[in-house]
């Protein structure tokens, strides 16, 4: 009885001992051999898609140096109205208008990755100098949208020329800022 006892009791030790931790280290050993192997195939899929994700940067990289001279300059909105607004006035000037009025607003919703900035100005002139001036807007990098038009004409004084009033709505795009990490 003794003697089966102590058998009884060296199986126990020998299993609390030796057999329990054998069989937890080949329990975790197998576990992460598991996770390895997941690893493992994961970057295996994230190399062998490398080539098609780096055409499509490279096609995503030159969009946006395609786009970009369409684009306003400048970091914030504000800046990017302001810059539009110097444009506007060259535009005016070069036509040969007088400029009473320009409203460039920094201020507006980002669109996605675009910033449209809406502008308004009233010129005075003749025909000639109109048609210069949208011809140049549509011709324009930065690319500028003329939403709406509104032409007056004023009763010209005799011997003098025929002058005309236009309101212009128009809007360019911007950058959107970055959002800091």
């Amino acid at each position: 009885m003794v003697v089966g006892g102590g058998v009884i009791s060296a199986v126990a030790i020998f299993t609390t001992f030796v057999g329990l931790p054998v069989m937890q280290r080949w329990s975790e050993r197998e576990s992460m051999i598991a996770v390895r192997s997941d690893q493992l195939a994961r970057m295996q899929g994230v190399l062998a898609t490398e080539a098609s994700v780096r055409e499509s940067l490279d096609v995503l990289r030159a969009e946006q140096a395609r786009v970009a001279p369409m684009l306003l300059e400048g970091g914030t909105a504000a800046v990017a109205a302001s810059n539009l607004q110097l444009l506007l006035n060259e535009y005016v000037s070069e036509a040969g208008l007088e400029l009473q009025r320009v409203e460039a607003v920094g201020d507006a919703e980002e669109l996605g990755t675009l910033r449209p900035i809406p502008a308004r100005l009233t010129v005075r002139g003749d025909i000639r100098g109109l048609v210069y001036l949208l011809a140049r807007l549509h011709e324009s990098e930065p690319f500028l949208a003329v939403d709406e038009l509104r032409v007056s004409a004023s009763a010209p004084r005799p011997g003098e020329p025929e002058l005309i009033t236009a309101v212009l709505g128009l809007h360019g795009y911007a950058d959107a800022p970055e959002e800091a990490p």
